[in-house]
C-alpha cells in the first residue's frame, strides 16, 4: 500500500513545482499572436473562397446568358412540337406518306448533328441554336403535313 501513496505524493510535488514555475516572458505574446492569426484566417478564408466561387460562376455564366436563353426557347419549342406530333401519331400515314419520309430523315440527320455536338465538350450555342430552330421547323412541317390530310406518293 505504501507504493501507491508514494507515487501520489510524487505527482502532487511535481504538480506543485510546475504551478510555481514562471513561463518565459515572450510566451504570452507568441500565444496571443497565433490565436489572432487563427481567428483572422477562420474569418477571411471562407469569405475569400465564397467570393472566388461567385466570381468564377459569374464569369462562366454571364457572356453566354442571352444566347443560352434563346437556345433554351428553341429546345422547349422543339420538345413541345415533338410531344404534339407524337400525340397525333398515325403509323399508317408515316409509313405511306412520302413527305413524312423526307421530314423524318431530316429529323434524324438533325438529331445526329445535335448528338455529335453535345458529345463534344463545350458545344457552342451559336452552332446549336440554328440546329434547334431547324428541328422545330421540321417538326412544324411534319405536323402541318399530317393536318393537311391525304397521303403524298413519290413518283
Amino acid at each position: 500500500m505504501a507504493a501507491p501513496c508514494a507515487a501520489s505524493e510524487r505527482s502532487a510535488r511535481l504538480l506543485e513545482q510546475l504551478c510555481q514555475a514562471t513561463p518565459p516572458p515572450h510566451l504570452r505574446a507568441r500565444i496571443l499572436r497565433r490565436h489572432g492569426a487563427r481567428r483572422l484566417a477562420a474569418a477571411v478564408v471562407p469569405a475569400v473562397a465564397l467570393a472566388a466561387v461567385v466570381g468564377v460562376a459569374w464569369l462562366v455564366a454571364a457572356p453566354a446568358a442571352p444566347q443560352m436563353q434563346a437556345m433554351t426557347a428553341w429546345q422547349a419549342r422543339s420538345v413541345a412540337l415533338e410531344a404534339t406530333w407524337r400525340g397525333q401519331a398515325d403509323p399508317t400515314w408515316l409509313r405511306e406518306d412520302a413527305r413524312a419520309h423526307a421530314l423524318i430523315e431530316e429529323l434524324r440527320a438533325l438529331d445526329q448533328q445535335l448528338s455529335q455536338l453535345y458529345a463534344q465538350d463545350g458545344a457552342d450555342p451559336r452552332v446549336l441554336d440554328p440546329l434547334w430552330r431547324q428541328r422545330s421547323q421540321t417538326l412544324t412541317a411534319l405536323i402541318d403535313s399530317r393536318r393537311q390530310g391525304g397521303v403524298a406518293v413519290q413518283l
